[in-house]
């Protein structure tokens, strides 16, 4: 029996950093997915095969619940993902508690070739082992540049979810996801990347550190037009979300006048999609941008970059509206107008001034489950 799991990565439109303070943000699933296979062994052992991440691992699971790898230090960091996730699944089960069920599952898309490929071992999978293979190459232009699409959610969402489903336990639900994912990141980030990932669409999605997070579909109006470009540079959030931390410590009353006027924008575009006005959430990307570019000079953070404001510039001459998606600094922007003919002219621009367009869509589809 293989389990065959796959989950979207994500794009953030609206909300970044705000998000974090339970400000509602704007999130597409895109169709570049993150697969897992996984099948059950026979004998006591975990090993991983990863030709794409050039990975090749065995391991075991420890008596304190921790994988030991066989493995040098270096290419035991390059497994913490992994790591977590079958430690979280593992431990959680051994608490004795159980994950709620998710029914957003279909029919698995193929073609996801390159892989990992991880295998582990106990009775009900604490106790026997399995066999996975892990492909999330979309996630990665074509010299191995890592684009900022939330592959490590995407890969969460479908090894989680795979290995609940081989071994009988409910699938978890988006609170629980959240949960795993942000203790791997050492207890930052929002969880707006895993509810993509989950739910699939574009999802209105409040989280923060507040109550459980929500994530509701919403479709974004006809009159919305956009496309992707690459700054050719790869940005970590991690660093971005440490230095806002410090910032934060020392300057606590800009922190939050800043925090409040970003979010008061996301708050005012995620209504006017709801309310399908194509006009008001084209302003409200307009004020995020500029409002995000304010809070990076301030703080001291990179946000809108130098690479960001070449394509920013390029994109005012096309008449259409571009922002940093995500943590910013590098990664990906979105130019976003009311017609094609706009984008089309951002297209040539953004290529004129070496900048790469990166094609894709929003994913109806979320998280997908089959067997075979």
């Amino acid at each position: 029996m293989t389990i065959i799991a796959s989950a979207p990565g994500k794009l953030m439109l609206l909300g970044e950093y705000a998000v974090l303070e339970g400000a509602t943000a704007l999130v597409a699933a895109i169709d570049r997915r993150a697969t897992v296979r996984i099948s059950p062994l026979e004998y006591d052992e975990i090993r991983v095969h990863a030709p794409d991440l050039e990975l090749d691992a065995v391991g075991r699971m420890a008596d304190d619940g921790h994988v030991q790898w066989d493995t040098d230090d270096v290419t035991t960091e390059r497994l913490h993902l992994v790591s977590h996730v079958i430690e979280s699944t593992m431990q959680a089960d051994d608490q004795g508690e159980t994950p709620a069920s998710t029914s957003n599952v279909g029919a698995t898309l193929p073609g996801h070739e390159n892989s990992v490929i991880l295998e582990r071992s106990d009775a009900d999978c604490n106790r026997h082992g399995f066999s996975a293979t892990l492909a999330t190459t979309a996630f990665f232009d074509e010299r191995g540049a890592k684009l900022g699409l939330g592959s490590s959610a995407a890969l969460t969402v479908a090894l989680a979810s795979a290995l609940h489903e081989l071994t009988g336990r409910p699938r978890p639900d988006l609170p629980q996801l959240v949960v795993m994912h942000r203790a791997m990141q050492g207890g930052r980030g929002s969880g707006a990347d895993i509810a993509a990932s989950l739910l699939g669409g574009v999802v209105a999605y409040r989280g923060g550190n507040g109550p459980s997070p929500t994530g509701q579909p919403i479709t974004l109006p006809a009159g919305v037009r956009w496309c992707c470009v690459f700054t050719g540079r790869s940005t970590s959030t991690a660093e971005s979300l440490a230095v806002l931390s410090a910032w934060r410590r020392d300057h606590p009353a800009r922190y939050r006048e800043h925090l409040d006027g970003l979010a008061a924008i996301a708050e005012a575009g995620v209504s006017a999609a709801h309310t399908a006005d194509a006009g008001a959430l084209l302003a409200a990307f307009e004020a995020y941008g500029a409002r995000l570019d304010e809070l990076g000079r301030a703080a001291g953070l990179d946000i809108v970059g130098t690479e960001h404001r070449e394509i920013r510039n390029a994109a005012a001459r096309c008449g259409v509206i571009y922002k940093p998606s995500g943590a910013g600094g590098g990664d990906i922007g979105i130019g976003f107008a009311g017609d094609g003919d706009h984008i089309e002219a951002f297209r040539h621009a953004v290529g004129a001034i070496g900048y790469r367009i990166i094609d894709m869509a929003v994913e109806p589809q979320g998280l997908t489950i089959s067997g075979s």
